[in-house]
């Protein structure tokens, strides 16, 4: 048990200070197909009705 909580610490240290994005699939008929987090959900914020006043 205590090696398991061990390497648990080791991967959340490795994991510290980095973002990580999800992965973004669409299933078309019978496969599935990557989306960019980038070009797909990004684009759908309308970033001109975002208030900066409220950060």
């Amino acid at each position: 048990m205590l090696k398991h909580l061990g390497a648990l610490a080791d991967a959340k240290k490795e994991l510290e200070g980095k973002i990580y994005f999800p992965k973004i699939v669409n299933q078309e008929k019978e496969k599935w197909r990557e989306l960019s987090f980038e070009t797909y959900t990004l684009s759908q914020i309308d970033l001109e009705s975002i208030d900066n006043n409220e950060f």
